[in-house]
């Protein structure tokens, strides 16, 4: 079972391999759109949720990837050509793994933005899928909660 850490290392360490990126940072949205240490091309990822089912633990990440404009905003098919390259390249290296599952299905949103730079680029959401840990013999709470349960418990 991986956990959000190490999610975010895959996730973080593929997107620093990549020849086209240029930095990667953590950042929630409103802190993203502020951040002036930026090196273009950016990745950014952001953990948005997790939801627990049966067997399995989805966790969302929102991650946006961007280039800086040229003062005439001619290049932005560019851009976006490059940065959806890089992000069928993130979905085809996910796609390929024992470790968890990816969600292939990824809707994939355009952006520019002027807040400082003048950048565009894309967002897209990852759903990726782990397998929850259920075995009772882990837990941290043999000092707590000693197992198995004695009965009768008296509560006097």
């Amino acid at each position: 079972m991986l956990n959000l850490k190490q999610l975010y290392l895959i996730l973080e360490d593929f997107l620093l391999l990549h020849p086209e990126i240029n930095s990667v940072t953590r950042l929630a949205v409103k802190d993203y759109i502020g951040n002036r240490q930026k090196i273009y091309t950016n990745a950014n990822i952001h953990f948005v949720s997790s939801s627990n089912g049966a067997k399995y633990i989805t966790h969302t990440f929102l991650v946006s990837i961007s280039d800086r404009l040229t003062p005439t905003s001619d290049n932005e098919t560019e851009i976006m050509s490059n940065v959806l390259q890089i992000s069928e390249d993130l979905f085809t290296f996910l796609a390929d793994s024992y470790d968890y599952t990816f969600n292939k299905n990824v809707n994939i949103q355009s952006f520019t933005e002027s807040d400082g730079d003048r950048t565009a680029g894309i967002f897209f959401q990852l759903n990726i899928q782990v397998l929850r840990s259920q075995n009772k013999c882990i837990l941290p709470t043999e000092t707590l909660f000693p197992f198995p349960q004695t009965f009768p418990i008296d509560f006097i």
